[in-house]
């Protein structure tokens, strides 16, 4: 009995290294390696496919995000230990909170994955110029409007939305659809669903968060005894900030500044005149009004400035052969031109 225990307990232990190298960006060489082992025995499978359930399954960030659980004994020295930390850490947290530990650990953005699939998860790389604003509409729906010299790494999988912020500053327009949304930046992470909120990557690795609707969960990794990694949390409401950094308080939660620098003119492409309506209608003293689902639906690519709604309107009017009429200076509509 004794011998079966630690059989399955060295199976478990390979599994759970297979199942870290398998989730890494360079996954692809060792692949045949992995099927090799996988094809070995059905312990083997099984056992792989427990931890991948494990993983998928975690637990959906629950807002009690001080938990030290990410206390986890390093099994042993080299990236064999790194990976154990990192499924040990997903295991205990759910998919979420390792991506912070990972990011540390090899310096990769994180890539989170269903457990049952052994296929590559897609990334997609959104970077900006340095006199660049750039809005993209993720597979999700939900929308990122990158600064300035920016980057950002975004990967998708049934279990969570996972975005990377290497660079720069970024806006989040979080579409509902019942996946956290993860934004990783430095040391810190967000945790949000359906929600609007930036945040800038500063000097010395600090991180500015700034919630502009709805809450978000503010995650910071500090080190404790025996320098064991510790996720600390912050809950933000809308209208508040905060900065975090390893290793340091959290700053008091104050106001959140101007937002001067998502008033430059923004690129878009292939984006729905609805969608960019609904970004420049965010917070704007005069809304647009589209009149007809199916105006709504016309495509648009080029550099427009949503932060003037009077002006925006007047280029989508010109653009498509509209008109735009202001109404008691409180709201504009955009409809078809009407026929003399």
């Amino acid at each position: 009995m004794v011998d079966d225990l630690s059989r399955a307990e060295a199976i478990r232990e390979v599994a759970a290294e297979w199942f870290a190298r398998m989730r890494r960006p360079d996954a692809a060489r060792f692949r045949q390696e992995f099927e090799t082992w996988l094809a070995e025995s059905g312990d083997h499978l099984s056992a792989y496919n427990r931890i991948g359930e494990t993983f998928s399954l975690g637990k959906n960030l629950t807002s009690d995000l001080g938990l030290e659980a990410a206390r986890v004994r390093p099994q042993r020295r080299g990236a064999k230990g790194g990976e154990l930390i990192f499924v040990a850490c997903a295991i205990l947290l759910g998919c979420g909170f390792a991506a912070a530990l990972w990011h540390e650990r090899f310096g990769a953005p994180a890539v989170r994955q269903v457990a049952s699939s052994l296929a590559p998860v897609p990334r997609v790389e959104l970077v900006t110029l340095e006199s660049q604003l750039k809005s993209v509409r993720l597979s999700d729906g939900s929308w990122v409007t990158l600064g300035a010299d920016s980057h950002i790494t975004a990967t998708m999988t049934a279990a969570a939305r996972s975005l990377q912020l290497d660079r720069g500053r970024a806006r989040f327009r979080v579409a509902h659809d019942g996946r956290p949304f993860i934004v990783s930046a430095g040391t810190g992470s967000v945790i949000a669903r359906g929600t609007v909120f930036d945040v800038t990557l500063r000097e010395r690795g600090e991180v500015s968060v700034e919630l502009l609707q709805g809450s978000v969960d503010v995650l910071t990794r500090t080190s404790a005894r025996g320098n064991a990694p510790v996720l600390r949390t912050q809950q933000l409401t809308a209208g508040r900030a905060t900065i975090v950094s390893f290793n340091k308080p959290a700053s008091p939660i104050t106001q959140v500044g101007d937002d001067r620098w998502i008033q430059a003119p923004i690129d878009f492409d292939d984006a729905r005149l609805s969608d960019v309506v609904a970004q420049a209608n965010f917070n704007a003293p005069r809304p647009i009004r589209i009149e007809g689902a199916d105006i709504g639906e016309l495509r648009m690519s080029g550099t427009f400035r949503i932060s003037d709604t009077r002006i925006l309107a007047e280029r989508l009017a010109n653009l498509f052969d509209l008109e735009a009429d202001e109404r008691d200076g409180r709201v504009i509509i955009v409809r078809r031109r009407s026929i003399p």
